[in-house]
């Protein structure tokens, strides 16, 4: 597995567009949250636009260089094709997904701090802090995203099923728990993926022990785990 982790990883950094993503999202996060007067007013506009975007501009890019590019080559089947375990294959691009969305959140997280400290709206290290753990959480959630989004893609065969239930998953599913947790009183929101990681760092912030981020874990392990038994089980042209 760690093999075919390192093949993709070299051919992806031959590509133009994995550098094109990572100033586009380098730019981006120079001007998320735009200019505000006050440090506080500057951390949570930062915040609220982070959460909006982020998830989108980070999880698209990286599922079209994990996924996009074997459906047209042909690589995944060439794969299993040579006799490796369709469940390696999951994993093994799974973990290719954390590597990339781990390096497109250091840039954004990068720009947004340099961004921060030229402005002089006298943000603390205490706001910086709390930030930086912000996106740590939207880093999970943008993990979990794509791994929930993994399934249908293998499930479908088709990349733009995949591109629809990021969408779905990232956009129009925590407003649509947060409507029914309203209105049924039924904590739907709070026990979802996102919900529990939000919570995790609402807790670190109080100084708590962030316990709901475990359970946003099992989720997120159960999920690839199906994932590789469904493809198990999927009928591919070769």
């Amino acid at each position: 597995m760690s093999r075919l982790i390192k093949a993709d990883l070299l051919r992806t950094l031959k590509r133009h567009t994995f550098y094109v993503w990572a100033v586009v999202i380098w730019i981006i996060a120079f001007f998320i949250g735009g200019f505000q007067n006050y440090a506080e007013e500057q951390i949570q506009s930062e915040m609220s636009s982070l959460r909006l975007m982020c998830p989108l501009i980070v999880s698209i890019p990286t599922f079209l260089i994990v996924y996009g590019s074997d459906v047209k080559t042909g690589t995944i089947q060439c794969v299993v094709g040579r006799g490796i375990s369709r469940s390696k294959v999951v994993y093994a691009k799974f973990i290719e997904s954390v590597l990339f969305i781990a390096f497109y959140y250091t840039i954004l997280c990068t720009s947004l701090h340099i961004k921060n400290s030229i402005i002089e709206v006298g943000i603390t290290a205490t706001q910086t802090l709390s930030l930086s753990l912000y996106i740590l959480a939207l880093f999970l959630c943008t993990v979990g995203y794509l791994a929930f989004s993994a399934f249908f893609f293998y499930l479908s065969w088709n990349t733009a099923v995949g591109i629809i239930g990021i969408c779905f998953i990232s956009m129009m599913l925590p407003p649509l728990f947060m409507a029914a947790q309203t209105h049924f009183k039924i904590p739907v929101s709070d026990m979802s993926y996102t919900g529990l990681l939000l919570k995790a760092y609402n807790d670190i912030n109080v100084g708590s022990f962030p316990s709901t981020a475990l359970v946003a874990l099992i989720y997120l392990f159960a999920a690839v785990r199906i994932t590789a038994t469904v493809f198990e089980r999927k009928e591919i042209e070769f």
